[in-house]
């Protein structure tokens, strides 16, 4: 597949650490000793002065820098197993990741399996969640939450790349959570509850003031 300008791989393996670099951290040309993070072959560092500086596969077959990017949050989440969630307090905690695998109809990019349940990440790069993908999320009750790196500035680090994904809300939404409604539909009960025991208060202030009232008269006229 060739590769756009926003789709450049810029991410890399060194083969000698197995540290994920930044093309700007390596030297040029073959000497940059680095191999594909996606298919394992040899990379070579193109950084001239007429493109944006990137990785090429020595042998000229090309892999989707967009799904090296999704590689790379596979491994971050992997690494991690939490993240910042807009509607979340802390930090959400998951227990697995699996990458690529079709749920029913969805083919979400990555699943963070849960004790309990699943939540579908999308990772943006070039395309967004569809309006049909997020109909059948929604139709099936699916947790997901889309991470935006189409802005991603393509000179960040992988440090500063896991630390995007972490750590910041900013750039996720939470286009479904089932448990939301839920939880609207437990606040509605409790502030009807509430409102039963302010009604219950009030009544029996209003009663309580009567019945002093009524008392203090009896006494006026003794």
């Amino acid at each position: 597949m060739n590769q756009t300008a926003d789709t450049l791989n810029v991410f890399a393996e060194d083969k000698s650490t197995g540290n994920i670099v930044h093309v700007s951290e390596v030297l040029r040309g073959n000497a940059c000793d680095c191999i594909c993070i996606e298919c394992g072959n040899e990379l070579q560092a193109r950084k001239g002065e007429a493109r944006r500086h990137h990785f090429k596969h020595i042998t000229g077959t090309e892999c989707d820098g967009e799904t090296i990017l999704h590689k790379l949050a596979k491994k971050i989440l992997v690494n991690n197993r939490q993240l910042a969630l807009p509607n979340q307090e802390g930090y959400f905690q998951y227990a697995e990741v699996i990458e690529e695998c079709k749920l029913e109809s969805i083919r979400p990019d990555i699943i963070l399996v849960t004790t309990t349940d699943k939540v579908l990440i999308e990772i943006a790069v070039t395309s967004f969640i569809t309006e049909e993908k997020l109909a059948k999320i929604q139709g099936q009750s699916y947790n997901a939450v889309e991470v935006d790196f189409s802005s991603l500035p393509r000179e960040c680090s992988y440090l500063e790349l896991e630390k995007i994904l972490i750590d910041q809300i900013d750039k996720k939404e939470v286009v479904n959570w089932k448990g939301e409604q839920l939880k609207v539909e437990k606040n509605s009960g409790m502030t009807y509850f509430l409102l039963f025991l302010v009604a219950i208060f009030l009544s029996w202030v209003g009663y309580s003031k009567l019945k002093n009232k009524k008392f203090r008269k009896r006494r006026q006229r003794r």
